[in-house]
Formats: C-alpha cells, structure tokens, sequence
C-alpha cells in the first residue's frame, strides 16, 4: 500500500461555431463516409404542467431573425434583446435538474451531438481524444472500440484489474461493471448521445469518482425528430451503417438509433464486428415526465496486444500469439421519471436491469513444459509435476520433447445481472431571500456476478496462433502452495452498493455562490468459491465523503472557482481474489487469494478561472477558455 499525489495544471481554449454546414468525414485509414439525413422540423411544443412552469436556467437559443420595420419611424429601441447563454449543469446522477455552469465550484466540459460528429461519424472515444482538456487514451489492447480513458491521471479502462478512477452514467445508471469496475466504451452507442458532461471529482457521483465523473445522457423522441442514415467504408475492409429516427406525437416521444461496423484491421487477426442500438419511448403532461429505454450490444472485439521489436522488424502486421479476443453481449433497460409537483419542488427516480456477458479467449506462451522423466507427458512448472485434465487424465507432450512450441489459451467468461434505482428530491425555493439549489437523494445497486476460467494447452503454429487441444489443464487450489496457478476458477459474487447524498447551492450575493455536498457509501462483497476455500470471503466497506466550494463571478464571462472534495473506491472482487503477494495470479485469467484491502480515499483541492467572449466581427459562434490548477493525493492506492 502507498499513497500517491497528483499535481496538474489544465488550459483549455476553443471555438465553437453556431453556424450551420457541411462535412465530408475521411476515415483515418483512407475511406470516406457518406451521410443522407433528413432535415426535421422544429420541435413540436411539448405539453406544459397544469402549474406555472418552475424557474430553471434557461438553455443556450440563437439570436431571433431580423424582423422587418414598418415605414413609419420606429421608436428609439430594439425590437429584441440578446439573452446570455446559459449552459446549464447537472449537480447529481440523475438527469433533469441543473444549475448555471458559472455556480459550479468545479471544472466542467460539456459535448453536444455535433461535438461528437465533427470528424464523421459519431464517435464518443475520438471527441475525448481530440476535444477534452486533461484527457489522454491509451490502447493497452490495441482495440479502437476498447481504449483506456485517462482523466487527470485517473483510468476509465476495460481492462479487469486497472485501479478504476472515473464512475461512468449513462441516463443516471451507473455503467461501471460490477466485476472489477471496469468501462466498456464500446456498449454505449454514439450515434444516440444527446450530451457528455465531463466532471472533475465530485463525491455525490459516488464509488470511483476519485478524479471526476463521465455522465452520458441519450437522445429521445423529445430531444431528436426526423431521420438520417450514414454508410461509410474504407480500406482495411472497413464498413459501417448508422441511423436513427426520433418523432414526437403530442405527448408521445420515440426514438431509435443503431449502429453495425466491421473492419479487418491492419494487423493480423484483429478484426471487429460491434452491433449497437438504444431505443426509447417516453410521455410528457401534466408535470409528469416517464422514459423507458434499452439498449443493447452484440461485439467482437480482436485487439492484438504488443508485438516483440524482433518480430515487427520481419513485418509491422504480425501479431504475436493470438487469439486475443473479446466477445460483449449487453442487454439494459431503464426506467426514468419525474414529477414537478410545485414551481419549486420536483422528483426524480429510475430503476433499471443491466445484464452484461463477456467471453475472452487470450492466446499466451506457457510455462507448462515436457516432463523432465520423459514419460511423454506434459508438467507443471517443475518439469516433475504431470499435468492433470479436467476429465481426470494425464496430459501428453504437446511439445514432442520441447521441439515443438506450445502455448495456453486461457479463457475467461464474465455474467453479471445488476438490479438498481435512485430517487431523488430537488427544492429551488429562495432561502433567507437569496436563490437557492438543494437536492438529497439515494441509491441502490445489487449485482451477482459468476466468474469463471479455463487453461487449454496447445501447439504453437507458424502464424503464432495457439491451436485447439481439447486437453483443458485442472490444477486444484491446495497445489498453489506449491507455485503453481489454480485453474478453473468459478467464483460467484454478490455485491451491493449503497449511497445517500445531498447537495446545496446557496448564492450568497448575486456573483457569489457556495455548493456544500457529501455523500455517504456503503458496500458489501460476498464471495463464494465454487472450487475450493481460497476466495470465500465476505468483506464491507462504508465511508462518508465531503464537498466544498464556491465561485465568483468577476466580471460578465468571467468566472473564478475553487473548491475541496473527498472520494472513495472500494476494492472490486478482482482485485481482493489478487492480493496474495504470496499466491499472485495472471489477471484477469486467474485468480489465487482473498486477502481484505483498504478501500482508496482521494482529497482533491482545485482553483481556476473560466470565461467566454465573443468576435462577431471576426468569426461566428463563441469562444470558451478554462483554466485550473487541481491536486488530488490518494491513500492507500
């Protein structure tokens, strides 16, 4: 255990340009992508509560056209005035309540659908990599559809065992896995995104937002009308199609958006196959707002790992071992609602049932070697120990007297079923006559998990492919004493994740304005060992963490900020079964021990300014600049 500081300074600048226009999107590997949409009309009036609308920030709106003057001379003003823009802030998980971004004691970056479509097609992972300040990607698995996320230091990855420091939502449900907390980005559909908010740390996100928070809010029949399909290919037998259509009926929304690309991959073996949809139908009257959705995923993700320099000098393309493969499967669906009871009272709630399947099939050198007694059998390590089938049997030398190469395909299957729900209370009443933003809610995820691994031995083809044996290796756990990796693995975990939170905006003057938060987690993690003692265990891990900060309004597009938070992340089952220095194991294949561990705790301390302007002389649009100083030290990292 060590605790580790993070110092950063973070300077971002852009523009962005509220004209219209068009594109024609190059793919990087030389094909191009055609685009055919239909335009929508605007936006049918939606139907409005039997009360007086509550206050709330007003969105960002383009300037009224030009209206044309009558002959006579008009009086000595304008026929309209401009508004500010406002962008407006969630403050919680749950979507639906907000506050000015200038009120937010915390940096913040926001995307739009045309923030995701300026190079192309949609994409969630390219708009990270090329437009958000403080991010960089990583690609541990060489998969374009699987990178790593980092975030201030902080990993969003899809790699079981990466210390996890980023908590993902997507419509208010938190998408993290439950085994291992890790972030598949390829189940979320870009082309369905209808906004990406991008927080620093800020604990009412809850477990594994020590370096902030990504919360990813889908389009709907509501925010989306009209009709539009892409095609596109390229070199490297690449080949997408995309589309979506949204319509809104009076009160009734519908939407839906789906997308299926392949490519072959420069690289040997390092095909992918992603099928992606996300549906919603919703209602609106009366103050009453209802959402239903699903969104599900069918992928095949091939991403070779690293290549020895030796082998990349015979040719750039060649893989080393395969196969290196993930299959996803995701099947979710949410429920949403909210209820403006007064101009100054409303709630928020959803429950939801993710299912989540993952197969992995990694194809690696071994240590398994020709017995030393030359028995014409296969051993462990040792060279003395024979190998020991699942069916009970003697294992053969594969490698006919270590002549002939062989390696292991280790095999790894991942199915989670998470059943959860938040609710919410949100009150913008004045207190002592100022403005003020208060909401308290909670939270609720249960999810059983059943892990499981297997170890087939094989020869070693010239492609450095590990062919298929049959002869799957069974190494019970009372032999770990003696160095060597217990395989199969079946392991079942329940976990559970509590969280209650609040958090208040108070202006103290008309430019000064106090956010106080905290939210209290709670975690329980039943593990049950299906093939022998090792990793039972039962472990609970509870902490409250704070908030504070405030901002100042300088001057009008001026902001200034500062602001302290606490954030915890509790150890994921993964990580508790690999904990043994003693006994460690290969993730996420195996798994050896279960030792208990601290959970992480995080202390973050930000400043910055913010600030927007505008060259109507020069160019369109509006330029935004931010920049912060942050620190974040780490116990028990």
């Amino acid at each position: 255990m060590r605790d580790r500081s993070i110092l950063d300074a973070a300077f971002a600048f852009c523009c962005v340009v509220l004209s219209g226009g068009a594109a024609l999107a190059q793919s990087q590997s030389g094909g191009a992508a055609l685009s055919q949409a239909q335009p929508a009309s605007p936006p049918p009036a939606q139907p409005q509560p039997a009360g007086p609308p509550a206050p709330q920030p007003q969105p960002e709106s383009p300037t009224p056209p030009a209206q044309s003057q009558p002959a006579s001379p008009a009086p000595d003003q304008p026929a309209y005035s401009n508004l500010p823009q406002v962008t407006v802030i969630g403050t919680t998980p749950l979507p639906g309540t907000g506050i000015d971004i200038d009120k937010v004691p915390a940096n913040v970056q926001t995307f739009n659908p045309s923030d995701l479509t300026r190079e192309g097609t949609p994409s969630l992972i390219n708009t990270f990599t090329n437009q958000a300040a403080s991010v960089n990607t990583n690609g541990v698995m060489d998969e374009p559809y699987q990178p790593d996320i980092l975030y201030r230091g902080f990993e969003a990855s899809p790699v079981v065992g990466t210390p996890q420091g980023l908590a993902v939502y997507q419509n208010g449900v938190r998408v993290n896995e439950a085994f291992g907390d890790a972030v598949n980005w390829d189940l979320i559909p870009p082309i369905a995104i209808d906004r990406v908010d991008l927080l620093s740390s800020n604990p009412v996100y809850g477990l594994n937002a020590l370096g902030g928070s990504v919360l990813v809010t889908m389009k709907n029949g509501f925010t989306y009308h009209g009709f539009e399909n892409e095609l596109a290919g390229g070199s490297f037998d690449q080949f997408s199609n995309s589309l979506q259509y949204g319509q809104q009926v009076g009160g009734i929304g519908a939407y839906i958006g789906g997308q299926y690309a392949q490519q072959g991959g420069w690289r040997q073996f390092s095909g992918d196959r992603v099928q992606q949809l996300y549906s919603d139908v919703g209602a609106r009257g009366h103050g009453v707002s209802v959402d239903i959705s699903f969104t599900g995923a069918n992928n095949f993700l091939e991403g070779q790992g690293p290549s020895p320099v030796q082998e990349l000098a015979v040719g750039r393309s060649l893989a080393f071992t395969s196969p290196q493969n993930n299959i996803n499967d995701l099947e979710f669906v949410t429920l949403s609602a909210s209820y403006q009871a007064t101009n100054t009272l409303s709630f928020q709630s959803n429950l939801y049932r993710r299912e989540f399947h993952q197969t992995v099939s990694n194809g690696n050198t071994t240590d398994f070697t020709a017995c030393t007694t030359g028995n014409g059998l296969l051993c462990q390590p040792d060279g003395l120990t024979p190998l020991v089938s699942t069916t009970g049997g003697s294992i053969p030398d594969l490698s006919n007297g270590g002549t002939i190469p062989i390696g292991e395909n280790d095999f790894e299957t991942i199915h989670a079923i998470t059943y959860g729900g938040s609710a919410q209370t949100t009150y913008t009443g004045g207190l002592f006559g100022r403005e003020n933003n208060f909401v308290i809610g909670g939270s609720i995820d249960s999810s059983t998990i059943d892990f499981q691994t297997a170890n087939e031995v094989g020869q070693v083809n010239p492609s450095l492919q590990v062919e298929a044996s049959g002869f799957y290796v069974s190494t019970p756990e009372s032999d770990s004493s003696l160095g060597f990796i217990p395989v199969p693995v079946g392991l079942r975990t329940i976990s559970t994740y509590y969280g209650a939170y609040v958090t208040d905006t108070f202006n103290v003057t008309p430019a000064f304005a106090v956010t106080a938060s905290g939210r209290y987690n709670f975690a329980t993690l039943d593990l049950n060992d299906y093939e022998g003692p090792n990793l039972t265990g039962y472990h609970t891990y509870a902490r409250f963490n704070p908030a504070i900060g405030g901002t100042y309004k300088i001057l009008t597009g001026l902001t200034a900020y500062f602001g302290y938070s606490e954030g915890n992340r509790t150890p994921s089952p993964s990580e508790l079964e690999c904990a043994n220095p003693a006994l460690p194991c290969l993730l996420p294949s195996s798994l050896s021990a279960d030792p208990n561990l601290k959970q992480v705790v995080s202390h973050t301390y930000e400043a910055g300014l913010r600030g927007k302007f505008t060259v109507p002389d020069v160019v369109p649009g509006r330029f935004g600049w931010n920049f912060g100083l942050f620190r974040t030290d780490l116990n028990n990292d």
